[in-house]
């Protein structure tokens, strides 16, 4: 095999190994909790630190995440039942 052939065989090897490594880092979702603890975090901190620079950098972090966690949608509903059916199960039980 010429140096130019196994040159672009391994790129390929290479490119194939990023692309599934994409596919399965794309069902790593972060969820709006994370975000949201994180901007809390951030704004406990701002509000400890006596540095007011460092204070307001952790306060526009806070609200970069908080704009994260506004644009990322709520968790599925994992119910078995639509939510019409779970309500009335719900008011049935409260009968008995």
């Amino acid at each position: 095999m010429s140096e130019c052939a196994r040159t672009k065989e391994l790129r390929k090897k290479a490119a194939a190994r990023r692309s599934s490594t994409a596919r399965s880092l794309e069902l790593i979702m972060i969820g709006r909790d994370y975000f949201a603890r994180q901007a809390a975090t951030l704004l406990r901190l701002a509000h400890l630190t006596r540095d007011a620079g460092q204070a307001a950098r952790l306060a526009a972090k806070a609200v970069e995440l908080k704009e994260r966690c506004d644009a990322t949608p709520p968790p599925a509903d994992v119910s078995p039942f639509p939510p019409d059916i779970e309500a009335r199960d719900r008011r049935q039980g409260d009968r008995r």
